[in-house]
């Protein structure tokens, strides 16, 4: 799933953007985000995520197809996603009924730069969305996306392992049950978009799958994954690990 932001006004469009962002994340929703001021982009880019994704569309784009024709070819190829319409123009609100695109939800532009009177109307339709995916797809898997070589790569949180920081540099390593990938950020980003309560992030330098730990040897701190690795942490950073397997 993408959620894709069609928008041709760059400052209004970054700004939505990162308040989409910061819901996102704020709702425990792990969707990277497409941000584009074509609509021939999205369009473009649709084969490669064929959904269910979600759109928010500007009603009024400074190009040959306007938000609702936009949604209308978007329709032909993701009948199940969610559309909401972006607009200044709520005069036009019921003719994006009207027009044969099941949208979900309409978004007026009256508050747009005033956070405190935006991000609720905001909210309310990501969690419909929410609401609606969980409904659907109540035992979904969760993903991680890592961007890879130029590739966007998903994986399923239940096959990772652990992610590991590379010394001196940027860059983490993503172990999973048959791979590891060498992807550029950080520990704390990467733990960010982990929705499960089996991933261990005590470490400074790991995050651990407690589901796919083998043996711990509390003593000595060696930690011994599924796959056959084995972690050494010092005594004060096992004890960390411990209190957390024996609370769960």
């Amino acid at each position: 799933m993408i959620l894709y932001v069609c928008e041709d006004d760059l400052k209004e469009r970054l700004w939505l953007t990162t308040c989409l962002e910061n819901e996102l994340k704020e709702l425990n929703m792990d969707i990277p985000i497409e941000s584009e001021g074509r609509p021939e982009k999205v369009l473009a880019t649709l084969p490669d995520h064929p959904g269910p994704n979600i759109y928010f569309l500007d009603i009024q784009l400074n190009a040959a197809v306007d938000g609702i024709e936009l949604a209308r070819r978007i329709r032909e190829v993701d009948p199940l996603g969610y559309i909401v319409y972006v607009s200044i123009r709520e005069d036009r609100a019921f003719e994006t009924i009207t027009s044969m695109t099941m949208p979900t939800g309409f978004l007026s532009k009256e508050f747009m730069f005033d956070a405190e009177k935006f991000t609720p109307q905001l909210r309310q339709i990501l969690v419909a969305i929410q609401d609606h995916l969980n409904q659907v797809h109540p035992n979904q898997p969760a993903y991680l996306e890592i961007k890879n070589g130029g590739f966007l790569i998903r994986l399923r949180q239940d096959d990772l392992l652990y992610i590991e920081k590379v010394r001196r540099l940027k860059k983490v390593t993503v172990v999973t049950t048959n791979n590891r990938y060498e992807v550029n950020g950080s520990i704390h980003e990467l733990a960010s978009h982990l929705t499960a309560d089996n991933f261990f992030n005590g470490f400074q330098s790991y995050i651990l799958n407690t589901e796919h730990i083998q043996t711990v040897n509390f003593t000595l701190g060696h930690v011994t994954m599924s796959n056959g690795d084995e972690l050494n942490f010092s005594r004060g950073t096992i004890k960390k690990l411990r209190d957390f397997i024996r609370e769960k």
